[in-house]
């Protein structure tokens, strides 16, 4: 058996060699994407629990940096209310408002 290394080899047979991680290094990329999948979902859901998000040193619950909320009109249609900085834009469909079947 030769002593020389895989790249010499390939170089004289004209094969490409393609060197990949290692095992431990491709596991602990799926572990991280898991643990990253995970504390996504978690975050989003207490962001759903309490849709607003405060800036600062102090916590000002009527005037939120950002805030996803609903409103129900007087037909009975909920319509998406989005704030940013004080200001409010509807966004029905995309966010602050759920539609339930």
């Amino acid at each position: 058996m030769s002593s020389t290394s895989p790249a010499i080899v390939a170089v004289r047979t004209g094969r490409r060699v393609i060197v990949r991680h290692s095992a431990l290094v491709r596991v602990t990329h799926w572990i991280n994407a898991l643990c990253f999948f995970f504390l996504l979902m978690s975050g989003l859901q207490i962001f759903n629990a309490d849709p607003a998000l405060s800036w600062g040193n102090k916590t000002d619950f009527s005037k939120p940096f950002l805030a996803l909320t609903a409103r129900e009109e007087s037909d009975g249609s909920v319509e998406g209310i989005t704030t940013i900085l004080g200001k409010s834009f509807t966004t029905t469909g995309v966010l602050g408002a759920s539609r339930d079947e």
